[in-house]
């Protein structure tokens, strides 16, 4: 690689390995590369692969040079914040949630899946408390396969996950 592409694969690559320095100099270089894309199936942002692996340094820099940064969907309609509850990233989900609000109410585009879906279904209680502190009716949305974040967690066995949900839901009489 060399030139701009050369750059780009370095600022996907600082980011993904958490080196802030490096995203600092590289975003001097050339402001452009905090939209750098991985190439192929993915199209992951710096910012995706910051927040995939947890390095809320990175994503606090990201946000702060590009605030626009959290609205970019990866393939499929994945945003940073999909890829933090999906990876357990609780600091990382409230930055996000605090920077972009309306983030929450992102739905992949492929099957409908929140970040809920998610969190429950890898067993991060404490982000699904957090998501649905932020918004209690995350509860209720369904999946394009019409499964609710409750739907997802049982069949894995998460037993605290399901009680949390279950604690969240409205008596119904059911």
């Amino acid at each position: 690689m060399d030139g701009k592409s050369g750059r780009q694969g370095c600022m996907l690559e600082a980011a993904k390995a958490g080196r802030e320095s490096d995203v600092a100099r590289l975003f001097a270089l050339d402001p452009s590369l905090v939209n750098a894309r991985i190439a192929g199936w993915s199209q992951e942002t710096p910012l995706h692969l910051a927040a995939t692996n947890g390095h809320d340094g990175v994503v606090a820099q990201l946000l702060a040079l590009s605030p626009q940064s959290s609205d970019v969907k990866a393939a499929g309609g994945r945003t940073a914040l999909h890829l933090a509850a999906a990876h357990g990233h609780d600091k990382i989900v409230a930055r996000l949630l605090a920077h972009n609000p309306a983030l929450i109410d992102a739905v992949m585009s492929d099957n409908k899946i929140t970040a809920l879906h998610l969190a429950a279904r890898e067993i991060h209680q404490s982000i699904v408390v957090q998501l649905l502190n932020h918004s209690p009716g995350l509860l209720d949305l369904n999946s394009a396969n019409n499964n609710t974040a409750l739907h997802l967690t049982p069949f894995q066995g998460h037993v605290k996950v399901v009680a949390e949900l279950l604690a969240r839901r409205p008596s119904s009489g059911r």
